[in-house]
């Protein structure tokens, strides 16, 4: 009887609008939420991807130049800068320190040092760890690439993600050929740990290495938590502060602190 101009039509019309608006304001709201959890996360990794690279690239100038302090190992450096990083944060469930330690790791094959050397620094014998960290030192800063475009390539690969797809390398616990994104399994601490072969730079030349997989937890063994206390109670020891302090005053020449 109305036809087009029927007013049930119109209700009907504008029904389905409301309707429309109201799913599409969920699923913005859906893709909104989605992608500030995204960037949270993202944010997180390079954030540790970041301290971890700090932390291998301090510990190996240290050892190599002499500059530990009187009676430090280079074990306790470890630990000292390991705690700058975790110390005071509310990570219950260890997260941060998990993140931390296989960024370390990953950091470390990425300047070329052995799973093997890596494991050892890691490991519960005081002597082994620190002839581990000597010797990853060296490694470390063979291996570092020259000032400029290529150590930026490095450092912007390594924290925030992978390059290009036709690159391959070449496994350096089984010396097979690593092409880009191949998975593997090694193990570590009796764990096995899960890995992604990605680009990285090796004496100033591009190449592809295997990166940890998120996700994969490494405890801390019984003596090593029973070390990171020991550091944690000698943290307030004026030897203590005044590495802190030094660190400060170098990270803030260097524009790291605001």
């Amino acid at each position: 009887m109305f036809g087009s101009k029927n007013p049930l039509n119109a209700k009907t019309q504008n029904l389905l609008l409301r309707e429309f608006d109201s799913a599409a304001a969920e699923i913005k709201t859906s893709v909104s939420a989605l992608t500030s959890s995204i960037r949270e996360e993202l944010s997180f990794i390079e954030h540790v991807r970041e301290q971890a690279l700090n932390i291998v690239a301090e510990l190996a100038d240290a050892v190599t130049e002499g500059t530990l302090e009187e009676g430090e190992l280079p074990s306790d450096r470890l630990d000292f800068l390991i705690l700058e990083v975790i110390d005071g944060a509310d990570d219950d469930e260890n997260t941060l320190e998990n993140a931390v330690l296989e960024s370390i790791a990953d950091a470390l094959a990425t300047f070329g040092v052995d799973d093997s050397i890596i494991e050892e620094m890691m490991g519960e014998n005081v002597e082994a760890a620190d002839a581990a960290i000597e010797a990853a030192a060296s490694t470390v800063i063979a291996n570092m690439p020259d000032d400029g475009d290529p150590l930026d390539d490095l450092v912007r690969e390594f924290i925030y993600g992978e390059p290009d797809e036709m690159e391959s390398g070449f496994d350096a616990a089984t010396g097979k050929k690593l092409s880009r994104g191949k998975m593997t399994t090694k193990s570590f601490n009796g764990k096995k740990i899960r890995y992604k072969a990605i680009a990285a730079i090796r004496k100033g030349v591009k190449t592809v290495v295997n990166k940890r997989l998120p996700g994969q937890k490494v405890r801390l063994s019984s003596d090593q938590k029973a070390g990171l206390k020991k550091a944690r109670l000698k943290s307030t020891s004026a030897n203590s502060i005044r590495k802190r302090m030094k660190s400060l005053l170098k990270g803030k020449k260097l524009g790291l602190y605001k």
